[in-house]
């Protein structure tokens, strides 16, 4: 693995210095300081030295993920070790900084809680006052960020946010708290139209992220969605963006998200939602949490198939409405036919004819129940020319005909 150079290391601190307004230090595999930024940062009072405060943060560790550390004084640290060929060279530390501004109460409590001198105080109190705040989100994205700079390698914040749980947990007590996280993931009712709640997710489920977003961008047609607190709309807009995560979160997993990924997003989503402080952004960061959800189902599914198979899978979604042969699927695969069949039945354990038919009759599902249109019309937009013969298909996939399964609707 190749590494920057030592002449570009200071270079590297004093990027990630100015990015993100929170001192950058380098200290070399004896734990002794060679960079730093800014060169006048005020040091914890509690130590005597630089050196011996940040020496006790900077211990190697296997590998080369971030790591975020919260010492017993409530400072945060980034901790990104500098390897080469698995060898340590240092490690470049980001911190420290606060999760939010303490006011002279809460130091004041600090202090008497930990025992600490009072004759400290006064420099207690204007180191605290000195400290950035950067959020866990915000020092989850400044890890990866250096990690890239060091390493070109990507990171998912999911397993950054996993790799750091402790720190990463939410501490802080959420704003005039409606419901607890957990009486909100079992609440899931959006209060408004519950087919834009089934349309939403099943474009989840699909990976089909430019469907959800549309169908996320036309919500007030839906009706108006419930207030979720009495007292701030401000409340009432996080607490909605919690059941959305909660909904996409279930429906990506069904999609095929891996679960424990998939909960682990959404631990990180919540963390976020809380930290916004504006309607809008609120409103804006549900979208990317949709399209995101979206997006991971879709790379899940691709990454099951080869290259091939996938062209079909594209295909056969982007041309469900239109008339599908093998000779086409074969030439979009650069196959031959006889062995694009074989090849499609054994990665997807369905043939070529079988699986587009599923296909097609999972979307006629959702045509029966979101839309008003005619069973003849969804046979026809199929390109289902006899309607006896979809009736037969739907059954048969189903269990039910379709104005038996169009009936349930009756009953949301």
């Amino acid at each position: 693995m190749t590494l920057p150079s030592d002449h570009s290391l200071p270079y590297i601190c004093k990027l990630m210095w100015h990015s993100f307004k929170i001192p950058v230090f380098y200290l070399n595999e004896h734990k002794k300081i060679e960079i730093e930024f800014p060169i006048n940062f005020a040091m914890n009072p509690h130590f005597s030295s630089k050196n011996s405060w940040l020496s006790q943060i900077c211990a190697p560790h296997a590998g080369h993920m971030p790591i975020l550390y919260r010492t017993d004084d409530s400072e945060t640290f980034i901790s990104v070790p500098v390897q080469t060929d698995g060898e340590f060279n240092g490690t470049i530390l980001l911190g420290p900084a606060a999760e939010m501004k303490l006011t002279d109460t809460e130091i004041q409590a600090f202090v008497q809680k930990t025992g600490t001198d009072h004759n400290l105080y006064g420099e207690l109190a204007a180191y605290y006052r000195s400290l950035p705040v950067l959020s866990i989100t915000d020092c989850v994205y400044a890890a990866m960020h250096l990690h890239y700079m060091l390493y070109q390698e990507l990171l998912d914040p999911a397993d950054v946010y996993t790799q750091n749980r402790s720190v990463t947990s939410l501490s802080k007590e959420i704003e005039d708290p409606v419901l607890t996280i957990s009486e909100r993931r079992q609440n899931t009712a959006m209060h408004h139209d519950a087919l834009f709640e089934q349309k939403s997710m099943q474009a989840i489920k699909q990976g089909n992220k430019d469907e959800v977003i549309r169908n996320w961008r036309q919500l007030p047609h839906y009706g108006e969605v419930g207030l979720l607190s009495k007292t701030s709309e401000l409340r009432s807009r996080k607490n909605l963006a919690i059941t959305v995560i909660t909904l996409a979160t279930r429906a990506a997993v069904e999609g095929g998200l891996q679960y424990e990924t998939a909960l682990t997003i959404s631990d990180l989503y919540i963390q976020n939602v809380e930290e916004l402080n504006d309607v809008k952004a609120v409103d804006h960061f549900i979208e990317e949490v949709l399209s995101d959800y979206a997006e991971r189902v879709h790379q899940t599914k691709r990454n099951q198939y080869s290259k091939p198979i996938n062209t079909c899978l594209d295909y056969i979604f982007k041309h469900l409405y239109d008339h599908i042969s093998l000779n086409d699927l074969a030439q979009k695969a650069a196959l031959h036919p006889n062995y694009l069949s074989a090849l499609f039945k054994r990665e997807v354990g369905y043939s070529l004819r079988e699986y587009i038919q599923r296909i097609k009759i999972e979307e006629a599902q959702s045509l029966l129940l979101l839309t008003d249109q005619t069973i003849s019309e969804i046979s026809a937009l199929l390109n289902y020319h006899d309607q006896s013969y979809f009736s037969k298909m739907f059954k048969k996939f189903t269990g039910v005909t379709p104005i038996e399964y169009r009936n349930k609707r009756s009953v949301l």
